[in-house]
């Protein structure tokens, strides 16, 4: 199947400051599993045109216009489209864009994914346009989605998903966390508009105010859900051979490691 996974345009308040042009990790892990067995395009609305900034009300807008975004669906012809909403300030552009979507082809079957979906899956669906939520990790959950949407077949015993069963939200089991992260193929980076970052950064959208650099760069995530009893973690080996990946095939010079630690709640 063709497959088209989009970063959505970033829109925050003006108080925020200037929305910074990040790589979207996430989506290039899931990418790198999905491409084992798919074609697959992302689209990274924020990066593409990061030059184009534009605010409006209280609002600041950055990346793709929809309309420009719009064609390049268009373009991909894609059979199934994913859509990432890292951040809850992302979910109204991400609604838009699965209208647009809807616009072009109503059976198109729209795939949220992210921070926002995961945490909120019923009132995501809630939205007619929205037709799957991938819940937590969405590595293999998307791949193994894809898989019965491309055979047709019964997609309720797909764990870690929710979707609308008769018009009514249905969560199906929640799925494992992932326990070794060194399992994971390195994130399709060559599916991102890598020298955007590094203009980016450049000009000093790319990096947070506290960064000195403006060089050639990439991330990682090191670890995953170290709140519950699973604790995940990318070994030093692993690491290295990023950094080799990366100098060879990018000429990166700086690599940013990430912990994904979020802290639902406290103990005593």
């Amino acid at each position: 199947m063709k497959l088209c996974l989009i970063n959505p345009p970033l829109v925050i308040p003006q108080a925020w400051g200037v929305p910074e042009i990040f790589q979207p990790l996430g989506l290039a892990y899931v990418a790198s599993v999905l491409e084992k067995e798919h074609e697959v395009n992302i689209i990274d609305a924020n990066a593409e045109d990061w030059r184009n900034l534009e605010k409006f009300s209280t609002k600041c807008y950055s990346g793709l216009s929809l309309d420009k975004l719009e064609d390049r669906i268009r373009r991909v012809k894609p059979d199934v489209i994913g859509i990432s909403v890292p951040f809850s300030v992302s979910q109204p552009i991400a609604l838009q864009i699965a209208s647009r979507i809807k616009g072009l082809d109503k059976d198109i079957p729209v795939i949220f994914g992210g921070s926002h979906p995961s945490a909120r899956p019923t009132e995501t669906l809630s939205n007619e346009n929205v037709d799957f939520v991938v819940v937590g990790e969405g590595e293999f959950t998307t791949f193994e989605l894809i898989r019965y949407l491309e055979s047709g077949s019964d997609f309720s015993s797909v764990r870690g998903i929710a979707y609308r069963k008769g018009g009514v939200p249905n969560m199906t089991a929640e799925r494992p966390l992932i326990r070794d992260l060194d399992s994971l193929p390195f994130p399709a980076r060559h599916l991102l508009p890598m020298k955007n970052y590094f203009e980016a950064a450049r000009s000093g959208r790319g990096v947070r105010r506290s960064y000195t650099f403006s060089e050639r760069w990439a991330s990682m995530i090191t670890s995953r859900d170290a709140h519950t009893d699973v604790y995940s973690v990318r070994y030093t080996q692993q690491w290295a051979e990023v950094l080799d990946q990366g100098a060879r095939k990018t000429s990166l010079k700086r690599l940013k490691i990430w912990f994904d630690f979020l802290a639902l709640g406290t103990s005593t």
